[in-house]
């Protein structure tokens, strides 16, 4: 598996967020508690933040410090091994309210950050 640049995860984080607020912008908890295809999108998606937030090292994410980046790095262990015990509402609160302050950092960190390009030389 490779590694994501700083720059690269930030950019994944941001793309999880867009796609996740556009795919509940039509529901609300009733609808998403009864529809299992979006329930499994969003837990994609907050997988797919997390993983993303531990390649972004303390030195970026320090400046951000009222967002929860632990909890953030360790939900998706929570996905990956309690996901029978996930709360329905968490899981839409996290969606609808949490991942304002996060997308808000990240953007931040995106202006600001940019990663050296990746080497295309074959080692």
């Amino acid at each position: 598996m490779i590694a994501r640049l700083p720059n690269e995860a930030i950019t994944d984080i941001l793309h999880a967020i867009r796609t996740l607020t556009a795919i509940t912008a039509k529901h609300d908890l009733g609808t998403f508690s009864k529809n299992q295809q979006l329930r499994w999108a969003v837990e994609r998606g907050l997988q797919i933040i997390s993983e993303a937030a531990r390649n972004i090292p303390a030195a970026l994410t320090d400046r951000h410090p009222h967002v929860p980046w632990a909890d953030i790095r360790g939900m998706g262990n929570i996905l990956r091994h309690d996901y029978m015990e996930i709360s329905q509402t968490e899981l839409w609160k996290t969606v609808r309210q949490d991942l304002k302050p996060l997308q808000k950092a990240c953007e931040s960190l995106h202006r600001t950050t940019i990663s050296p390009p990746r080497s295309t030389k074959k080692k």
